[in-house]
């Protein structure tokens, strides 16, 4: 189960198997519970502990957990394809502090149809300023809230995006990508 995760350190993985419709609680011990009809019967948890020397690093604790849990995926691409990539190896969006990660890309729920949002979390309880590199030219960026809407009206600066983030702050942003760059 775990062939996917290289072990490159000191590394405890434990897997551990409980039934989907008992709990343990405080006061009865084991109880029937109904936590999702029609689930596995079986849930698996898996946790993986590493050590290191020195000071707690929350940058690598993060890569390693984000390595663990979100393993890449890769996908083969024939030789010799046309499509919107200008290089054979680029990043679609790169961060140039590594306090500051993004967790999440996805479309707009609503807006403009090349309206992309981003969300950044900031891991090692820093005030940070950063700058957003994109592969994409992106013609407007803003923060936006938790469902998407404007924070305020003032336009982010662009290509790259410079903005700060606070400690432990996930921050969202709406990014709009030009259409050249989505639809060549």
């Amino acid at each position: 189960a775990y062939s996917n995760f290289s072990l490159s350190e000191a590394t405890l993985i434990i897997g551990a198997i409980a039934r989907a419709d008992q709990g343990e609680t405080k006061d009865q011990g084991i109880a029937n519970i109904t936590i999702e009809p029609g689930a596995e019967q079986l849930r698996v948890y898996e946790y993986s502990i590493t050590s290191s020397t020195g000071s707690f690093n929350a940058v690598e604790a993060a890569e390693f957990g984000w390595a663990f849990n979100v393993p890449l995926l890769a996908v083969k691409v024939e030789e010799n394809r046309n499509g919107y990539l200008k290089s054979p190896s680029l990043s679609f969006f790169k961060i140039d502090k590594p306090n500051v990660i993004i967790v999440d890309i996805k479309k707009a729920e609503f807006g403009h149809q090349n309206d992309l949002i981003l969300r950044l979390q900031e891991i090692s309880g820093n005030h940070t300023d950063f700058k957003l590199f994109s592969f994409f030219n992106i013609s407007r960026a803003e923060e936006n809230n938790i469902v998407e809407e404007s924070v305020d009206s003032s336009l982010l600066p662009v290509n790259p995006i410079r903005f700060f983030i606070e400690p432990y702050e996930t921050l969202t942003l709406r990014v709009n990508v030009e259409s050249s760059d989505v639809n060549e």
